[in-house]
């Protein structure tokens, strides 16, 4: 049995793993791509209902996938902060579940078939960066708890990143969960590629506590 800090025990013997669109943890994005998707509650109350539900499914030994929508139509750099908050305070509760980040893909036949969100990973900002490296540092926990698990994600990552993702995803593609607290703004820091890489194989391969300063629990988290 495994016990995320201050979270619930993880029970690893068949758990159920639902397929749940969360999609962000911004509300006014949530009311715009999905309105209907909190009833019978109100979509104003979404990242309550998220975090709540996922404490349900942590009591259950549920160990749901869920998916981010990162680039959506409109999407702004608050829309970012909020759905950051909610993954601080999913990782702050010790709710465990797999968390899928993707950009913005349209479905044919839908309201949304023609909307403009972010389809290339190249135009994504710094911000929205921050969402799919927590959402991945999130989800990774379970993986991670072996010195195995360790050294081959951060490896392979190096080798990634050295080899494809530094030319495929853009000048703003980053590493590491490097936003700092000014002015209670959320402001990511600019750093070479390369010591970001380096300095997230380097969490990666610490201990766990030392891995990220984010990873600590946040003070700024959303507190439900």
């Amino acid at each position: 049995m495994a016990v995320p800090s201050g979270g619930f025990p993880i029970v690893l013997t068949a758990p159920l793993a639902p397929l749940i669109g969360i999609e962000t943890g911004s509300v006014r994005i949530a009311r715009q791509i999905m309105a209907g998707k909190a009833l019978p509650f109100d979509i104003a109350d979404w990242p309550h209902i998220v975090l709540n539900r996922l404490e349900v499914f942590s009591r259950n030994n549920w160990f749901p996938v869920c998916t981010l929508i990162v680039g959506s139509p409109g999407e702004t750099d608050e829309d970012c902060q909020a759905t950051l908050d909610l993954l601080d305070e999913v990782e702050r509760r010790g709710l465990c579940a797999m968390w899928v980040p993707s950009i913005f893909t349209p479905l044919v036949r839908t309201r949304m078939e023609h909307s403009n969100g972010i389809r290339e990973t190249q135009h994504l900002s710094k911000l929205q960066w921050q969402v799919i490296m927590k959402a991945w540092a999130v989800a990774s926990w379970i993986g991670l708890q072996t010195t195995w698990g360790k050294l081959s994600f951060g490896i392979g990552a190096l080798l990634a990143w050295a080899a494809r993702l530094r030319r495929l995803n853009g000048p703003n593609f980053t590493w590491t969960d490097d936003r700092r607290h000014r002015g209670g703004a959320r402001q990511p820091t600019v750093e070479s590629p390369r010591l970001r890489v380096f300095t997230y194989v380097g969490q990666l391969l610490g201990r766990p506590s030392d891995r990220n300063p984010t990873l600590a629990r946040s003070s700024s988290s959303v507190r439900i």
